[in-house]
């Protein structure tokens, strides 16, 4: 193929492409396991056209690649951080390619960049890039991690490296300390701050503010109504439906209907779903079953056992598995966040999950079953303690789910239910936004209650954490009481 004809444009103009080579890397040796033996992997490698047609492979991205391969990260997960590379190189040598090198430019041209993206117009005519398609806030907030994960790594590559790597490497140690999770208001204000810096540092013949910023800016900060912002029941239940993985479709379930967060739920242990005659033991109150339990991943003292144990989950990994919580793990491969939440019992560092779907409920501890007996024949007991795990790839059986893969399965599932994944609410954080719609419109509840529900902090009674959780399931109970037809009582 030649590279040349192959990427956008005239020829001449700049322009990239992201293409697949055979690959052969060595897959990540998960503490317990033997080292497996190197795997053929399609590697996607970026090549860029600079100004004048000429067309080279930066080596700074094409290590970045492989890294990420032999760090067990998916062909997919890295042609899309590549493409983001790639337009950000298209940007910068089509706006200041002369002035990259500037001390601090390589900064202003990544927020330029991102304010480019969320301001791309619907009409091909109108943009600056005809092929850059109109995206969603979210994707923009994706790529900007894309971005710092990249001139993160630029700052310690040793290698040889393109403009646009080298002024990375040598700009200031903003992508060394940005705050990856920035919400949509900072983000948003971090692109508004630096218009004056760019303007003083290239001069007037700068792109203009986009219009429709602040307009932006003012929708993100307000509260969308529930039609913009989550699935329709039935929507979400197609998702559930049509997924034939019972690891997935358990954890669809508990997303929709349980409420957690993803990290959440990756962080649980096999120890943390029980029948529902342990609530009282543990909260001081009845809780409709099966009983969710999250367990702080590093301080909890609930560690499957039931008599009083001094050691956390901390010590518990560390003895018995050689292993760091998820929260701690190194790197990005194992690693799952935590934040923090309402807690209903201080002593052990619990809290659980609320059922707003009894037969839902129901429908995921058969499941749970049967995710038990899958373990068993996986002897994952000597490897770990987690609750979900890889069930269907030979390379990874019995390994922990990775953040990566669930997002990568939720747009597939997306795609078997007729629902445009990243759309609206069509994305894995999305699923707690139906649980709240859910509890709210379809259940009826309180704002408090759907607080206490979801385990947000924001809620700050001091009440004994017995009498909080009975409050929640006192209001489940007015709802059975009534028949209410979504319920399904």
């Amino acid at each position: 193929m030649e590279l040349e004809s192959a990427i956008y444009d005239d020829g001449t103009t700049p322009g990239f492409l992201v293409f697949d080579v055979p690959y052969l890397c060595s897959p990540p040796v998960f503490p317990g396991l033997s080292a497996r033996s190197p795997t053929r992997v399609l590697l996607p490698v970026l090549a860029v056209r600079f100004p004048g047609g000429a067309v080279a492979v930066p080596d700074e991205a094409l290590s970045w690649g492989r890294h990420l391969a032999d760090k067990g990260v998916s062909s997919f997960q890295i042609r899309r951080r590549l493409n983001s590379v790639g337009r950000l190189h298209e940007f910068a040598q089509t706006v200041a390619a002369d002035r990259m090198s500037q001390p601090g430019a390589m900064d202003l041209l990544v927020w330029e960049y991102l304010r480019s993206r969320v301001e791309n117009p619907v009409d091909p005519g109108a943009r600056q890039f005809q092929h850059w398609q109109p995206v969603q806030y979210e994707v923009v907030r994706t790529e900007f991690r894309d971005l710092v994960d990249f001139g993160q790594y630029c700052a310690s590559y040793t290698g040889p490296t393109s403009p646009m790597g080298s002024a990375f490497k040598a700009g200031s140690a903003v992508w060394v300390k940005v705050d990856r999770s920035l919400s949509a208001d900072r983000l948003l204000a971090h692109l508004d701050a630096q218009q004056a810096r760019w303007h003083a540092l290239l001069g007037a013949d700068t792109p203009a503010p986009p219009s429709g910023l602040k307009r932006l800016a003012t929708t993100l900060g307000r509260k969308k109504s529930s039609s913009d912002t989550t699935l329709s029941i039935e929507e979400v239940d197609a998702i559930i439906d049509r997924e034939k993985n019972l690891m997935f479709r358990a954890l669809w379930i508990e997303l929709a209907y349980a409420g957690p967060r993803l990290s959440e739920t990756l962080n649980h242990w096999r120890c943390d779903v029980l029948d529902t005659s342990y609530s009282k033991q543990f909260f001081n109150a009845p809780v409709k079953g099966p009983l969710l339990i999250f367990a702080h991943p590093i301080h909890s003292r609930y560690t499957g056992s039931f008599e009083e144990t001094v050691k956390t989950r901390k010590q518990v990994l560390k003895d018995r598995y050689g292993l760091a919580p998820r929260p701690d793990a190194g790197g990005r491969n194992q690693r799952a966040g935590w934040k923090g939440m309402t807690i209903f019992n201080p002593d052990l560092q619990i809290t659980h999950g609320t059922w707003t779907c009894n037969k839902r409920a129901a429908e995921f501890e058969e499941l749970f079953a049967e995710i038990l007996d899958l373990h068993g024949s996986l002897r994952t007991d000597a490897m770990h303690p987690y609750l979900y795990v890889n069930s269907k790839n030979a390379a990874f059986l019995g390994e922990p789910l990775k953040v990566g893969n669930v997002e990568e399965a939720f747009d597939r599932a997306c795609v078997r239910a007729g629902v445009t994944p990243h759309g609206p609410g069509a994305h894995l954080h999305g699923l707690r936004h139906f649980y709240r719609w859910y509890a709210t419109h379809a259940l009826g509840l309180s704002e408090e209650i759907v607080q206490l529900m979801m385990r947000q902090k924001s809620v700050t009674s001091q009440r004994a954490y017995g009498k909080r959780s009975g409050d929640v399931h006192d209001a489940m109970e007015r709802l059975n009481e009534r028949g209410d037809r979504n319920h399904e009582a």
